[in-house]
């Protein structure tokens, strides 16, 4: 049917950062329960399965924006070269038991997750062997293109945590 049919892999550069921050995890917490139960919640409708709140949710939090700005203007503007970035959105979720996060990857240049109590359950990056314990203040950035997700929670405990993306065009390590 076709004259050429490639099936390949290209090799390509990507980032993965992540440490931990000391933060007010509650204040986050309370903030997710109230999102979820108001009417522009994504609760079950994308990749994570469970509650969540609006994409762009906490996309105006100060609190949010004095924790991640750091790292960005200090370990990924000193470290590579980017191009203007933007501020895409931002979302909390949280996870109770068998909910889980379906491998996917972000429509961004780069995305994050901040998590906000600890648990057993991580979040995996199978592709380039690593993987982000869920600890309190546990922060993670990294090229969106990478493919990420979590196997089901098996703790009566829930999960909490923020996602978020950056707008951009391309990445030159």
């Amino acid at each position: 049917m076709f004259q050429t049919e490639i099936v390949s892999q290209v090799k390509q550069d990507y980032f993965f950062l992540k440490t931990n921050v000391k933060i007010n995890s509650q204040y986050f917490i309370d903030k997710i329960e109230i999102g979820i139960n108001e009417s522009d919640n994504k609760n079950h409708e994308t990749n994570i399965s469970g509650g969540m709140t609006g994409w762009k949710y906490f996309k105006e939090d100060k609190y949010f924006l004095k924790i991640i700005t750091p790292f960005i203007e200090y370990s990924l503007k000193k470290n590579y070269i980017i191009p203007p970035i933007s501020f895409q959105d931002c979302w909390g979720f949280k996870q109770k038991f068998l909910d889980s996060t379906t491998k996917h990857v972000h429509p961004s240049y780069f995305s994050g997750v901040l998590y906000l109590n600890d648990h057993e359950q991580f979040l995996e990056f199978e592709e380039i062997d690593q993987k982000v314990d869920c600890l309190e203040g546990n922060l993670c950035f990294f090229s969106s293109f990478l493919k990420h997700g979590t196997s089901p929670n098996l703790s009566e405990k829930p999960r909490y945590g923020l996602s978020f993306n950056f707008d951009g065009r391309g990445f030159i390590a």
